[in-house]
This record gives C-alpha cells, structure tokens and sequence, in this order.
C-alpha cells in the first residue's frame, strides 16, 4: 500500500504550530503565542524563537496590546528591522513579562 506524505498538506488543528517556510529557512521558528496584559483576555501576537531558544516577539503587535491596557513599550527595548524584539530586551528594558508554561502563554505583570 503506497503512503503519501507531505508536511505541507497537514490539516492544522487548534492549539497546533504553524511552521513558515521563510522563518524556517532563517533558522526561526515562526509562531503565535497568547499574550495575556493585565485583566484583559489573552490575545495572539507574532513570535519567533531562534536558536539557543531565544524569543522574539512583536514589536508592533505587543506594543498594541500594551497601549490598550493604558501602557506602553518603552523605547529602550530595541527592536529589530524585522520589528521583532527579544524577550531578554524587554525584561531589561523594566518590562516584567514570564512564559507560564501551563497555559503556554505569555504573561505581563507589569514594568519594574
């Protein structure tokens, strides 16, 4: 019985991760991750995780979510021509943000 295969013709179902070829090829991993700010409801934004496991989110889109909450990205963070900003710049930046492994999403508690 011939089986065919191919990555690209998977169905996805929720939860699951979408792998770009783009960000593949740059040796990224391109995902959505939930992004809960304050009280609000969680909402999606654009991340990237490089090698060594290192994150990369949004600039834009985390910004966004920042203003909606009365706050904002400072721009000590720097972000890249990509407009992607390490996760590292920003908890230097003073912006206190934690991945909760349980709801595989990321967490603002707030600036420092």
């Amino acid at each position: 019985m011939p089986i065919h295969y191919s990555l690209a013709e998977l169905p996805k179902q929720a939860g699951e991760i979408a792998v770009q070829s783009r960000g593949a090829l740059s040796g990224t991993l391109d995902v959505q991750k939930p992004v809960q700010v304050g009280a609000a409801p969680p909402a999606r934004i654009d991340v990237k995780i490089g090698s060594g496991a290192n994150i990369y989110l949004n600039g834009a889109q985390l910004a966004a979510l920042l203003s909606a909450q009365g706050r904002r990205l400072k721009s000590t963070a720097p972000i890249g021509k990509d407009g992607f900003v390490s996760l590292d710049d920003l908890r230097s930046s003073g912006l206190k943000i934690r991945y909760d492994a349980a709801k595989d999403s990321l967490v603002v508690d707030g600036e420092g």
